[in-house]
C-alpha cells in the first residue's frame, strides 16, 4: 500500500486506504463517542445561547451536575481541536475571532454589560470546531443534530397553535418568565410541557388570535434565533445531498419553518427574514449579470454589512422628523418599542464622527451589531471587525445558492436579529460549521457517478 502523505491532509473526509486499516468495531467506538462529544457540545452552546435546558422540569442541582459534565466535554473538545491541522486561511479566520471576542470582550466589561466570560467560551467553542470541522462526518452529524433538535421542537411548539385555535385543550400552567428584564409579570409565559412556551395574552390585531409562540426561550425574539439556525442548518444539508427524496423533505422541513415563523409575531424576526430575502435576491443578480467574484464578494458584503449596519442609520439620522414616524408607525403596531431600537438618533450628527472606543455609547443601537460595535469601538475598532466579515464573506464564496442562504441567514441573525450571540458560543458555532462545510465541499473528489447521485 501507498504511503500516505500526511502534509497534505486537509479538511475532507478520510481517506479510504486510512479508515478501512482501522478494526471496524474501532470505527464504530469512534463514532460513538464523536457523536456524543458533539452532542454535548451542541447542548451546552444552545444552553449558553439562551436556550432553557430542562429550566421548568430539571431540578436545580440536576441541572448543575448536567452543566458541568456538559463543560468538561467542550474542554476535551477544545484540547482535541488545538491538536488537530487545520488550513491557513480557516485558522486566520478563527485567530481573528478570537481575538475581535477579547477586544469586544474587555470593551464590555469595562461597559458592565456582557461578562466577558461568554466571549471566551465563544473562543472555546471555535477550539472545538477545528475538530469537528476536520472530518466531514462530523460536520454532517453536526448539522443534522442542530437540525433535527430545532425542526424537532419547532414542530412541538406548533402544536400550542392548535390549542389556541380551540380546536383541542392542552394542559399548561403559568410560570415565571427567566430571563430578560425582572418584575414584568404579565410577561410571565404558559408553559405546555413537551410543547414549549407560549405568551400568556393576545395582542390586539393577532393576525389568527393567538399570542406569540416562545419555544425553550426566554422570549420569542431569543427562541427565533434558534429558528433561524434550524434554518440555515435545512439549507446546509441541501447542499450536501443530491438524493431527491431527503432534498423534498428538506426543503418541505424549510416551508414549515417559514409559516411556523409567521406564527411567531415577532417584528425584529419579519424583519430579519425580509432582509435574507432581499440579500439572496441581490445576490442571484450579481450572479445572473455575470460579475467576476471578486466584484461580487463586494457587493454581497456591502449589501449585508455595510447598508444594513451602516449606511441605513447614517442615512436616517439625516431624516428630518424621524423618530416621530417610528413612534406613530401602525403596519407593525410597536409605537413606543422603538425607542430603545433607534436611541442612536439622538447622537445626531455626532454619529458620523466615532473615532476612538467610547464603552459609554453602549444601548445606543440594541438591535444593529454594526452600528453598536461602530458606536462603542469606532473606527479604530470597526476596523478589524469589518475585515473579518469581508473575509469570511470572501472564503465562503458565493457558488452555492443554498449556502448563500445558510450564510446569509447566519450573518442577519448575529447582526440583527439577536446581535448579543455574535460572540456567543453558538455564534461562533454557526459561523464555523459553515466555514468547515464549504472548505471540505471544496476538497472532496468524488467519482462523477458518484458525486451525480
Amino acid at each position: 500500500m501507498a504511503k500516505v502523505n500526511r502534509s497534505n491532509r486537509r479538511i475532507a473526509p478520510h481517506q479510504d486506504n486510512i479508515i478501512f486499516k482501522e478494526p471496524t468495531n474501532k470505527i464504530y467506538l469512534s463514532s460513538i463517542l464523536d457523536a456524543i462529544v458533539i452532542f454535548c457540545v451542541t447542548l451546552y452552546a444552545w444552553q449558553q445561547s439562551h436556550y432553557q435546558l430542562g429550566l421548568y422540569s430539571i431540578e436545580k442541582s440536576v441541572l448543575k451536575v448536567l452543566i458541568a459534565i456538559l463543560i468538561s466535554t467542550c474542554i476535551f473538545g477544545a484540547i482535541l481541536g488545538i491538536l488537530q491541522k487545520i488550513p491557513k486561511q480557516f485558522f486566520i479566520l478563527a485567530f481573528t475571532y478570537a481575538m475581535l471576542c477579547l477586544i469586544f470582550g474587555a470593551i464590555s466589561t469595562i461597559a458592565n454589560d456582557i461578562n466577558i466570560l461568554f466571549y471566551i467560551k465563544a473562543i472555546i467553542l471555535t477550539l472545538v470546531m477545528f475538530w469537528i470541522v476536520r472530518d466531514y462526518r462530523r460536520i454532517k452529524f453536526f448539522l443534522w443534530l442542530n437540525f433535527l433538535l430545532g425542526f424537532t421542537l419547532i414542530l412541538l411548539n406548533s402544536v400550542t397553535i392548535l390549542h389556541w385555535l380551540d380546536l383541542f385543550e392542552l394542559s399548561h400552567e403559568s410560570v415565571t418568565r427567566v430571563g430578560g428584564q425582572k418584575n414584568l409579570t404579565h410577561l410571565n409565559p404558559y408553559y405546555f410541557g413537551i410543547y414549549g412556551l407560549t405568551e400568556n395574552y393576545i395582542y390586539p390585531g393577532s393576525y389568527f388570535g393567538t399570542p406569540r409562540l416562545q419555544g425553550w426561550a426566554s422570549e420569542p425574539l431569543h427562541w427565533s434565533y434558534f429558528v433561524l439556525l434550524t434554518f440555515s442548518c435545512a439549507a446546509m444539508l441541501t447542499s450536501i445531498y443530491r438524493n431527491t427524496v431527503v432534498r423534498i423533505h428538506l426543503f418541505l422541513s424549510m416551508f414549515l419553518i417559514l409559516l411556523y415563523v409567521f406564527f411567531m409575531q415577532s417584528t425584529t424576526l419579519y424583519i430579519s427574514s425580509l432582509a435574507i430575502l432581499m440579500i439572496v435576491i441581490a445576490v442571484g443578480i450579481f450572479n445572473s449579470l455575470r460579475f467576476s467574484n471578486e466584484k461580487i464578494t463586494l457587493l454581497y458584503f456591502f449589501a449585508l454589512i455595510i447598508v444594513p449596519g451602516l449606511l441605513i442609520p447614517f442615512l436616517l439620522v439625516s431624516t428630518v422628523g424621524i423618530s416621530e414616524l417610528f413612534y406613530g408607525e401602525t403596519f407593525f403596531g410597536k409605537g413606543g418599542n422603538w425607542s430603545s431600537k433607534i436611541k442612536f438618533l439622538s447622537l445626531g450628527n455626532d454619529i458620523y464622527f466615532r473615532f476612538l472606543p467610547s464603552p459609554s455609547s453602549l444601548g445606543f443601537a440594541t438591535h444593529n451589531f454594526i452600528l453598536e460595535k461602530y458606536l462603542v469601538g469606532g473606527y479604530l475598532m470597526l476596523a478589524p471587525l469589518l475585515w473579518f466579515l469581508y473575509k469570511y464573506i470572501k472564503y465562503i464564496g458565493n457558488k452555492s445558492f443554498m449556502i448563500i442562504i445558510a450564510v446569509s441567514t447566519a450573518i442577519i441573525a448575529n447582526t440583527l436579529t439577536v446581535p448579543t450571540h455574535f460572540f456567543y458560543p453558538l455564534g461562533a458555532m454557526w459561523f464555523f460549521i459553515i466555514a468547515g462545510l464549504v472548505a471540505a465541499q471544496r476538497n472532496i473528489t468524488l467519482p462523477t457517478r458518484i458525486k451525480n447521485r
